[in-house]
């Protein structure tokens, strides 16, 4: 989903996240249609569901998300730091800079801008 102001017009960011395990389904299963009465024979192609809510700065990564687009990517790690927020960021101040969005990177990345203790 894009986001409809800049970035830093928002008053905070929030990440629901919901984990799970993909299931393989029977393709004929999948594709027929099935009548309200039949709703428990819907097959189901997730299982072992996590969710997780988090400040975005909390799991944000110090790289973009995807290689040609300058979204905020995020931690790799376990669902435990995610749903504890253990990010590379101590705090949000350290994160992504005013103007994210813009391709800019995140403060104590790489080329990004360096806080106080930091350097870039």
């Amino acid at each position: 989903m894009n986001i409809v102001f800049p970035y830093d017009e928002y008053a905070a960011h929030w990440v629901i996240g919901f984990v799970y395990r993909r299931v393989a389904v029977d393709a004929g299963a999948a594709n027929r249609m099935y009548t309200i009465s039949e709703l428990a024979q819907v097959p189901v192609p997730f299982a072992d569901v996590a969710v997780f809510v988090s400040e975005k700065w909390r799991i944000a990564g110090d790289r973009a998300g995807s290689g040609n687009t300058a979204n905020i990517g995020s931690i790799t790690g376990t669902l435990s730091d995610f749903q504890q927020g253990n990010g590379v960021f101590q705090l949000e101040s350290e994160s992504w800079p005013t103007g994210v969005g813009t391709g800019a990177p995140p403060r104590n990345a790489p080329g990004g801008i360096a806080t106080s203790g930091s350097s870039a």
